[in-house]
């Protein structure tokens, strides 16, 4: 049986070792703060294509804010945030950090559901996947953030498929991919 010995512990953040069957090492982060779940959401809408006649391509709202952990630079990234509201759903969690973070109110039955990811292996963290068509409707509003660190200073900006694709990170494509094997409908 595997044991787990907590490293590390600090209100963001977890360290614990894990001592596997075959007598290895494994090292992992969790965030017990939000239970170590999150939420990331990929709002798009589409924009007339000058050249092309009445086509249309899609663009999307990404997230620019400080990362820390990869730069001392403000990094494009998805919209994204802890479960840390008791009780609260997934879907209601997205629909809280696209206002927080984006400036988007939408009605909450336009917000499809993707799926989960597990965005790296030394952490335990599980991501709830969304996304929300704008051409639906939606309504503007202040982007607050949560008062943290890495959300000063951060801000909402509208990318093409060129950026999306080529983006540091990962849930981004991965919305984008599942929302067009889903047809836009979802799980």
């Amino acid at each position: 049986m595997s044991k787990v010995e907590e490293l590390f512990n600090s209100k963001w953040l977890t360290v614990n070792e894990k001592t596997l069957d075959n007598g290895g090492k494994y090292l992992y982060s969790s965030a017990e703060w939000c239970n170590s779940e999150g939420v990331s959401i990929l709002p798009y809408k589409h924009v007339p294509v000058r050249s092309w006649g009445n086509e249309k391509k899609p663009i999307f709202l990404g997230r620019c804010e400080l990362c820390p952990a990869h730069s001392d630079e403000i990094e494009l990234g998805a919209i994204m945030g802890g479960m840390d509201k008791e009780g609260e759903a997934p879907v209601v969690t997205a629909w809280r950090e696209l206002m927080e973070e984006g400036g988007i109110k939408v009605p909450i039955e336009n917000i499809v559901y993707l799926g989960t990811s597990r965005p790296s292996k030394s952490s335990d963290n599980i991501m709830y996947l969304f996304a929300v068509d704008l051409d639906k409707g939606y309504e503007e509003v202040e982007a607050t953030g949560d008062g943290t660190l890495v959300e000063e200073g951060g801000y909402g900006k509208w990318i093409g498929m060129d950026e999306m694709v080529f983006a540091k990170e990962p849930l981004l494509q991965t919305m984008w991919l599942r929302l067009q094997q889903t047809g836009g409908k979802g799980l």
